[in-house]
């Protein structure tokens, strides 16, 4: 699990010296993270959704005519 691995060094306070001490468990910093990431590829993936849309609106007008 790469989160365990990133957060296990030296200036780390949870980390205790031991190989494979935080993997299998995410710090809860870390959860709030994820969870932070997960809300913006929310938000990235709605605003893509809609800038498709847009795009094809445009097109469709375009091509219509309706566009000048």
């Amino acid at each position: 699990m790469i989160i365990g691995r990133v957060n296990a060094g030296s200036g780390d306070p949870a980390y205790n010296g031991k190989r494979g001490a935080g993997v299998g468990r995410v710090p809860s910093r870390g959860v709030g993270r994820l969870r932070v990431v997960e809300e913006l590829e929310a938000v990235v993936s709605a605003n893509l959704q809609r800038a498709f849309r847009l795009r094809q609106s445009i097109l469709q007008k375009a091509f219509s005519g309706e566009l000048v």
